[in-house]
């Protein structure tokens, strides 16, 4: 592009790019002035809603005119096609490194936050939300004018929200709760992000921090930010009252209007001046750049205890000071700057650097040994070598910032220190140097060689650093801290990311913990199911690169795999044996070739298999296999290799059953409850943990027994309507399982005593993230646990049926299901979770306004005949609501309620229904009223459609595992099978015009057949292995057909820890 003319501008130099386009600098020919050209990315000027979004983007900027915001002078497009948008070009630096590169001082950062703030107050007055506000979008020009750029996510109040919506876009770090939330949100949003930016103006820091975005999200929702007058001193106690007004986690506690945070910021500023009027000097600054060595010590625990016991939090910080400040001048040190808990010290050598450090942790060590717990002062030091920039007595450069980041690496008590302050050091101490490996340091170009100095003291204190070079000099692996997450939300497309348990750990056990997360496959589509190799060195695991589920082999520290097994058919669940031989696995390959989900268990089936699969056994690396039982999934081997567990349903129940490899004999674990989803044999062999349950209804629950069988015990509680396979420590103490017991489908573990046997404590989340994290797998060795990550999201679809084309009618990031549209064809009712629980929502198909109908949850739902009425599920019955009125009646409180229908008439309702018992049909008014039951066979019911006349409901009947199609006459009570066979046929709706009746067979085929009676044909199926179709109904006008579609996906991630214990 440089040098071409394009238009009247000339292309000079590229500035920058982005998400959705690249920065030029270029001169205009007609105006002779230099302009900078932003172009749309070629790969998005063919998407509809990438142009909008940029054309909006130059609108919403253009409508302002303001000094503070970027002036827009037109949008174009070249030949080609490409679009740009043309505007003010300036010299300068985002704040974003300004800040990174510097500490501002209080003044100028009150100048520059009153030119954001009152660029934001125009944006704002003229109905503009940014919801981008961050220090990359805020230029700082040469002259310290302040601009506000790139409005390519604002919302113009009163208009069509674009397709993305902004919160899945919004830089973590600056988003606010509501964004995080996914909720919809008004010019406070923007209050928030720019109250986080102060903050990171006035501190150098974020006030809401992880290594990943799941813990950042976290930490938005339910944390405080260290207060930034103890990070740094001279910080007024106003603006830290500012700062915590903008940071109001409610919005209506917040700043209202930013000319209430103007008029704040101009007081504050006004006392400023007024002091420093009183302060003058003539001494002119000197600035220089030299060769020093920087140390940052930091007090380990003083955050939390000073929450706890704020008196003794002081008393010891001033103790702490006491002892360091002697010090520094004593060993040529100069201190810097104090900043709460933490010091900042310059020193002339890193030899002096080093000795200070060294005497600074002999004192405390000493002076600890006479102290209570309580009352320990333990600081984590940080030094390196480096060039830094001399301004007055202030100390700016890289060797600052690598200092500073290197600290947060040392142990409680220790040192850590870079490979410039080593070489200095070696041999010129009385104490040795030990390498840990490399660091990336945020903000520092190339990575970092981190080394500790060994202290005469420590050793016997510290394994855990030991343990930790161990393992990273051996395998030349990088340190990655990893940060301690707790809860997660369900917004922003992004991956999760493991951590190390914090509950009943103190902070000064759990932040040195150094740990390496990896990501093992990152192909398109499904990797799953990890198995790990005894000898630790190579994964199993589930692929569905070629099209079918298949089984692979890599090493763990390698980039090739290999392909084990048949082509052209499904198999999965791989499980190594102890001695490292064989694989077992399930296949489809005898049953068609494709495995079958478990049925009837929503939300769950997706995860689980439970049709069309076989259990074998083949060579590790390949060669013939064995079949071992039919009708088997989950395998999981003694640890002797003698047996396998498996899970089977041979009685009418999913139970565990055994096999053993000697004689090949079957036998149950008696004991079992019933309808297994899940199981693993425990490492000392005494135990088989498995998840049972009932259905979502009813929950799933975490459970141990004897593998001899005998009594099981029940470990969790919960309840959860997702609770997933578990794994077992190798220490054989501690449970690994998956849940959305927390919200979020995540890791959890339960510690486990076998005498007598129980659970020890209630569960403790290992994992955050808004993927779906299953099938753990610890490693022979316990240093690390495998697992995959996966997003089954579903959308809504319409299928044309004479054309048999497809359409999709939502492509958020977030669950949209059981689609049903009224009788005018434009209003779509569903369900999501787009604001953290399941809601009912309502769709207008021409505006895409979406508007949510539940507030106390919402999911399964049925419109009645005029449009007027909507009815929907909850746990406590049925609920009907009249969209006029807007009056709302509950039917069948009693009753845990699912699959409405309103009958034609639309004088009654039919419901599935489930009371302490079992599940049963039942119908009611739809005006309210006593609900009565509709008679069945045995079995579980579901999913009612009334048929034209009102005579006939038609419904799916679960009988042993399998779902097929019945119907009831409504006067006599008498039912007949409609569909028969060893399918699964579900999900029944009549037609608009009652003659023909629509099911989806395998959550794969829809089918239709006519209602007078006939054989069932096949209207749609889908191929892909890795999608599951559910909910489908008519359209309005019976030419078409809407349901949600889940595309499964996912990649596998190892969580590699120091102490050689996949979960301490």
């Amino acid at each position: 592009m440089i040098g071409k003319i394009i238009s009247h501008y000339k292309i000079i130099e590229k500035l920058g790019a982005g998400g959705m386009g690249v920065v030029y600098k270029a001169q205009d020919l007609k105006l002779d002035r230099f302009v900078a050209l932003k172009f749309l990315s070629p790969h998005l000027s063919a998407d509809e809603d990438e142009k909008k979004r940029f054309i909006h983007e130059a609108k919403a900027a253009s409508a302002l005119d303001h000094p503070n915001i970027c002036t827009i002078y037109e949008i174009d497009e070249t030949e080609d096609g490409q679009m740009f948008i043309a505007m003010a070009y300036y010299e300068g630096e985002t704040l974003k490194k300004k800040v990174s590169s510097e500490q501002l001082s209080v003044n100028d950062v009150i100048d520059s936050a009153m030119q954001v703030a009152q660029g934001l107050a125009r944006a704002h007055e003229a109905g503009i939300t940014h919801r981008d506000i961050k220090p990359a979008n805020i230029m700082i020009t040469n002259r310290g004018e302040v601009k506000i750029v790139d409005f390519g996510l604002a919302k113009l109040v009163g208009h069509t929200k674009l397709t993305k919506t902004g919160s899945t876009m919004v830089t973590a770090a600056y988003m606010s709760p509501e964004q995080a939330r996914g909720e919809p949100v008004d010019h406070r949003t923007d209050i928030w992000s720019f109250g986080v930016v102060l903050y990171e103006m006035l501190t150098g820091r974020l006030p809401f921090r992880g290594e990943y975005e799941a813990a950042i999200a976290y930490s938005i929702l339910h944390e405080q930010p260290e207060a930034a007058t103890t990070l740094r001193t001279e910080v007024p106690m106003e603006m830290e009252r500012i700062v915590n007004r903008a940071l109001a986690k409610n919005p209506d506690e917040r700043y209202q209007r930013v000319a209430e945070l103007i008029e704040d910021l101009r007081h504050v500023k006004k006392e400023l001046a007024s002091k420093l009027a009183q302060v003058e000097t003539t001494e002119p600054v000197q600035q220089y750049r030299k060769l020093a060595a920087i140390m940052f010590t930091d007090m380990v625990g003083y955050s939390a205890l000073a929450q706890k016991n704020e008196p003794l939090a002081l008393a010891l910080l001033q103790e702490h000071r006491q002892i360091l400040r002697p010090l520094f001048p004593k060993h040529g040190g100069r201190e810097v700057e104090t900043a709460g808990d933490a010091f900042f010290v310059e020193f002339g050598s890193a030899l002096q650097a080093a000795q200070c450090a060294i005497a600074i942790q002999k004192a405390l060590f000493e002076r600890n040994a006479s102290a209570s717990a309580e009352k320990q002062i333990k600081l984590r030091i940080g030094l390196h070598l480096g060039d830094v920039v001399i301004v007055g007595k202030n100390v700016h450069g890289d060797g600052v910032n690598i200092a500073a980041r290197i600290e947060p690496l040392a142990e409680p008590g220790g040192i850590c220190i870079s490979e410039d302050v080593a070489r200095q050091i070696q041999n010129k101490i009385e104490v040795p140097v030990q390498k840990l490996g490399k660091a990336e340091l945020k903000n520092i170009q190339l990575p970092v060689d981190i080394y500790r100095i060994l202290l005469p003291w420590e050793k016997k204190q510290l394994s855990l650093a030991d343990r930790a070079s161990s393992i990273l000099g051996r395998r030349s692996t990088q340190l990655v801290l990893i940060a301690v997450l707790a809860v997660i939300i369900g917004v922003i497309g992004f991956y999760m990311f493991a951590r190390l348990p914090r509950e009943n750990v103190s902070e000064e056990q759990a932040t040195p913990q150094l740990a390496q997360l990896l990501r093992l496959t990152s192909h398109p589509g499904l990797e799953d199911e990890p198995s790990w190799s005894p000898d630790n060195r190579s994964l199993a695991y589930t692929s569905d690169e070629g099209g079918y589920l298949s089984i692979w082999i890599r090493q763990v520290d390698g980039e090739r795999a290999i392909r084990i097994g048949k082509e052209g058919v499904d198999e999965a669940q791989p499980a190594w044996s102890p001695d490292g031989r064989y694989i077992a696995f399930v296949s489809s390959r005898n049953r068609g070739g494709r495995l079958g989900i478990f049925l009837g268990s929503r939300p769950i089936e997706s995860h689980v298999y439970g049709q069309n699969g076989d259990l074998f056994m083949m060579p590790a690396f390949g060669g013939t296999a064995r079949k071992l039982a039919d009708d088997a999934y989950d395998p999981s081997w003694s640890p002797n290799g003698h047996k396998l567990a498996f899970r089977s349903i041979r009685d009418g129940s999913w139970r565990i059953y055994t096999l053993s490899l000697d004689d090949w004999k079957i036998e149950p674990v008696k004991g079992v409850e019933p309808r297994v989803i899940g199981l693993s044999w425990s490492p000392d062999g005494k135990w088989i943990a498995y998840i049972a349950g009932a259905s979502a209804a009813t929950g799933w629950d975490l459970y141990a027994v004897p593998a001899t069988s005998g009594t099981p015990v029940q470990l969790t509680h919960d309840k959860a309507d997702i609770t997933l396979r578990p794994t077992w420590s190798r220490d054989s103490r501690w449970i690994i399982f998956s849940s959305n017991r927390g919200g979020e489908l995540n890791l959890w573990r339960v510690r486990f005593e076998s005498d007598p046997p129980r659970a020890v404590g209630p569960p403790q989340r290992l994992t955050t993230g808004i993927g779906e994290d299953v099938n753990p797998s610890a490693s022979p060795d316990g240093s690390s646990y495998a697992y995959a990550t996966l997003h089954t999201a579903p959308d809504i679809w319409q299928l044309e049926v004479s054309t048999r084309t497809l359409s999709q009618l939502t492509s958020e990031t977030t669950i949209e299901d059981y689609p049903r549209l009224a009788a005018d064809g434009n209003r779509l009712l569903f369900y999501s979770d787009r604001t953290g629980r399941l809601e009912l929502w309502m769709m207008d198909r021409k505006t895409k306004e979406k508007t949510q109908l539940s507030r106390g949850g919402g999911a399964q739902n049925a419109w009645s005949p005029n449009g007027r009425m909507v009815a929907y599920d909850t746990p406590h019955g049925l609920q009907i609501l009249d969209l006029i009125s807007g009056k709302q009646m509950t039917v069948g409180a009693h009753l845990s309620a699912a699959y409405p229908a309103v009958s034609p008439d639309g004088k009654e309702v039919c419901f599935q229904g489930r009371d302490a018992h079992q599940y049963r049909l039942y119908r009611a008014p739809s005006t309210g009223g006593e609900v009565s039951i509709v008679p069945t066979p045995e079995g579980e019911p579901g999913n009612p459609s009334w048929s034209k006349d009102g005579g006939t409901i038609f419904y799916q009947l679960d009988q042993f595992g399998y779902r097929n199609i019945w119907a009831v006459d409504v006067k006599t009570g008498e039912s007949r099978q409609i569909s028969t066979g060893n399918t699964d046929d579900a999900h029944p709706d009549v037609s608009p015009d009652g003659r023909r009746l629509m099911f989806l067979r395998n959550h794969r085929d829809l089918y239709v057949l006519p209602t007078a009676g006939g054989e069932p044909e096949l209207a749609y199926a889908f191929k892909e292995h890795n999608r599951l179709i559910e909910f489908p109904a008519w359209t309005h006008d019976g030419r078409g057909m809407i349901f949600s579609i889940a595309d499964k996906s996912g990649d596998i991630f190892l969580l590699k820890t120091p102490n050689q214990k996949a979960i301490p």
